[in-house]
This record gives structure tokens, sequence and C-alpha cells, in this order.
């Protein structure tokens, strides 16, 4: 890996936890209102659907031994972390609570799973798609959440988590064995 793309990955990372660190710290000031409905509906949705793509990613990783797997799954973890946070300060239940890896709260996300392990175990560009098809879904989802909520913080983590996505979306269409995929959504 180049220096560009290490630093670019430690950027990411360091962004992360700075939106992390933020959250902890100024929390407790910005809670003088609650979440929406929807807003908590957004902030289980994308609790789990991180924790997808960091099954999904563990079970690809483990069929092909392919270092971006390997490397998102770590940030996809991050970005649980993240979620995790905004979920304790405003007292909302983790749906990922006592979940094994591949065990999903929300039945749509656990279909899901079974089908984008399925796809992907085929081959290693079939992987490198899923990767591709889980990070355009996070992008969508985000964009949407980032859209509809009137918290600072949540939208500060939510623009994290979308640069995130941007950069493992670029991550894999970039692989060889994409057959070509580029970053167009």
């Amino acid at each position: 890996m180049n220096t560009m793309k290490k630093m670019k990955i430690q950027r990411t990372v360091l962004a992360v936890v700075m939106g992390i660190l933020m959250i902890a710290l100024f929390t407790p000031l910005l809670h003088a209102a609650g979440l929406s409905d929807a807003e908590k509906s957004h902030l289980l949705l994308m609790r789990e659907e991180e924790k997808l793509a960091r099954d999904v990613y563990q079970a690809l990783n483990a069929k092909w031994n392919h270092r971006t797997f390997s490397n998102i799954t770590k940030s996809e973890e991050q970005h649980m972390d993240a979620l995790k946070v905004l979920l304790d300060s405003y007292g909302i239940a983790d749906p990922a609570a006592g979940k094994k890896p591949g065990e999903f709260k929300n039945q749509k996300l656990q279909n899901l799973y079974t089908e984008l392990v399925r796809k992907g175990s085929k081959s290693l560009s079939d992987a490198l798609a899923v990767g591709v098809e889980i990070e355009k879904l996070d992008i969508a989802d985000l964009e949407d959440a980032l859209a509809k909520t009137t918290h600072s913080d949540v939208a500060l983590v939510y623009k994290a988590l979308l640069k995130g996505s941007e950069n493992h979306l670029e991550a894999f269409s970039r692989q060889p064995g994409g057959n070509g995929r580029n970053v167009a959504r």
C-alpha cells in the first residue's frame, strides 16, 4: 500500500475516533431535545447495517483471505462503536447486543446477510462485488439518515461514516478481479 493510501486511511480512522470522543464529551450538552421516531429508527438501522457489513466482510475474509476484507472489517467495527455511543447517549437499546456474527434483529438484514455471503462465496470477484453493493447501500442509507436528523452529534457521526463508506467503496471498486467496477453510484 502506498504512502498516500495509508495516510488517507489514517485520516479516516482519526476522524471517526475524534467524532466518537467529541460525542462522548459533548453529548450531555446536546440532548436538550430527544430524537424523533424517524431518527431513532435510522440509528437502529445504521447500527445493524454496519454490523451487516462487518459480519459479511468477516465471512468473506474467512473464505478468500483478502486484505481488503480484513482491513475494512476493522473499520466497520469502529463504525459500529460510533453508533453504539449514540445509542447509549440517547438511551436506545442496542439491536446488536448479544447477537453473534450473522445474527440480526432486523429480518430484512438477516435475509440480506445470508444472500450476500452466498453470493460472495462463489468467487473473489463476486465477493468484491458484494463489498461494492454493501457500501452503496450504506452510502444511500447514511445520506437519507443525515438528511433527516436535526441533532448535530448524530449528523457528525453520519458524516464520518459516510466518508468511511465512500473510501470503502473506492477500495472494493479498484481491486483487481473487481470486473472493472468503478465507484460510480
